[in-house]
Parts: structure tokens; sequence; C-alpha cells
């Protein structure tokens, strides 16, 4: 039973197909995932040139020059991605990255809970940091695994990662915490 549903879960990931907007550090983390996983194909739209902010958050960029010259952020990630497993078909369409996007965060039935302020911090902000970008990207790629194969229990819409002690917590942790935390507080 255990490895027919495992089969069905593979087949059913296999069978998907992937498009990504925007290839910056911690979609590159993402895309790599679900390339590992084995999802059926990966389309990249990002026209962009490689930049040297985009070469030190995505690790998809080979620091040669020489391969990167005259292609596109997506050309290039694709040319790298392939390599990680060459079952899965990774092509490039044309398009701005998402920059009509840019500003939005799409979440699902539920009211996000995530501050405003917070939301505006992240949108704007144009570094990146490669060790956040892995975390991240790592957690997002698990969780759309997840959406596609119906294995395992998604988070519960809402994930804190503290990137200061690189600690992170889902909704679940945190309301398991709440008595606890308000039994320390003084009356």
């Amino acid at each position: 039973m255990i490895n027919q549903n495992k089969s069905v879960s593979s087949l059913i990931l296999s069978k998907s197909h992937i498009l990504v907007y925007g290839m910056k550090g911690t979609v590159a983390d993402f895309c790599k995932n679900i390339v590992l996983a084995g999802v059926g194909s990966v389309t990249l739209v990002d026209d962009r040139a490689v930049t040297k902010e985009a070469l030190s958050a995505n690790f998809l960029i080979l620091p040669d020059e020489n391969l990167y010259n005259g292609k596109t952020l997506a050309e290039v990630c694709r040319d790298s991605l392939k390599e990680f497993n060459p079952m899965v078909h990774v092509s490039v369409e044309k398009g701005n990255g998402g920059e009509e996007h840019q500003n939005q965060l799409v979440f699902g039935p539920n009211e996000s809970q995530i501050p405003d302020a917070l939301l505006e911090r992240l949108l704007i902000s144009t570094s990146e940091y490669p060790p956040v970008c892995a975390i991240v990207g790592g957690i997002v790629g698990q969780e759309v695994i997840k959406a596609i194969s119906g294995k395992g229990d998604p988070l519960k819409n809402f994930f804190f990662f503290d990137a200061m002690d690189g600690k992170g917590f889902d909704r679940g942790h945190i309301e398991a915490l709440t008595p606890v935390v308000e039994s320390l507080r003084p009356p």
C-alpha cells in the first residue's frame, strides 16, 4: 500500500507543469527543489540580463561571464537546472520576469496573517541573502510538492523565519507555544 501511494504521488508529480515568473535567489532554490523532485516540466520567464546582484544571490548563475554573456536570466537558469534532472523538461518563454506582479503576493483562501509593514519590506527589498534564499526556497518547494502530490500536510498558511537565529515556525508551532508564552507573562 505504501509503495502504491508513493507511485501514485510520483506519477502525479511527474505529470505536473510549473510556470515560474522572475528568477531571483529564492526562486532559483525553489526551482532546484522541484526539478530534483521530478516534476514534469518547468517553464521560466525572465528576460532581464544577469547583474552582479543576481549573480550574488542566484546559485544557478555560474561565475564565468562567458557562460551567461548575452543570455537572459531565464536562459542561464534553464541551462543549470537541466543538469540537476535530465528527466525534467525545462524551457524558457519570453516575458518581463513577472514585473507586472512584483508588488503582489497571492495567498490562499484565508486572509494573510502577515502585517502590511512586513509585506511592504519584503516586496521593496532589493537585496537577497543566499542562505535565506536556500531556506525559504526549500520550504516553498516542499510545500508546492506537497500540494501537487497530495502527500503530507501543508504548512498552516503561515511560516515565520527568523534569519538572525535561523529558526522557523509555522502557525501550528506558534499556536502550540501560545499557552506556554501566556503562562510566562506577568499578571
